[in-house]
């Protein structure tokens, strides 16, 4: 009963959630993962996180090994991983062991949000920005651009 409950409440994550054994074997995939990777729990329970997911995690060591040689929980790393048509998606990933009662690690929870639509819009914003800048710069006459307090936010070199 307890058991489903906390599937439930992962599944009510718009995150991705993993739990991973000592193995890196998936144990658990919820729906947030499923629909951020496309991958269905069903075929990636009992897999190697590595081998589900392909990404530049292989080219370097592992962060999410990392955290079960050393037990040190990891925050907010950037990676890529490869999606179920094998296409890489930007992720922030966060990984915590798991311990038992006497403290030995014995498994990990990932958890994983999209990035991608982020570094999209900063993409975006920025390209906006130094077209404003552009525009800015190419007036002849003195421009200068202030806020709701009337400090100088901006000038033009004129």
């Amino acid at each position: 009963m307890l058991l489903n409950n906390i599937e439930n409440i992962l599944d009510s994550f718009s995150d991705g959630v993993i739990a991973i054994d000592k193995d890196l074997r998936i144990i658990s995939f919820s729906k947030g993962a499923e629909r951020i990777t496309g991958f269905l729990a069903v075929d990636v329970n009992g897999k190697n996180f590595n081998e589900v997911f392909k990404s530049e995690l292989d080219v370097h060591k592992s962060p999410v090994a990392d955290v079960l040689e050393n037990g040190k929980s990891l925050a907010n790393i950037k990676t890529e991983i490869n999606n179920v048509d094998n296409k890489p998606i930007t992720i922030s990933i966060n990984a915590t062991p798991l311990k038992d009662v006497k403290g030995k690690i014995i498994g990990l929870i990932v958890n994983f949000r999209d990035i991608e639509e982020v570094y999209k819009l900063h993409a975006e914003l920025f390209t906006e920005n130094a077209r404003l800048i552009s525009i800015l710069n190419s007036i002849t006459d003195g421009v200068l651009t202030v806020d709701n307090e009337w400090r100088i936010t901006s000038f033009n070199p004129a």
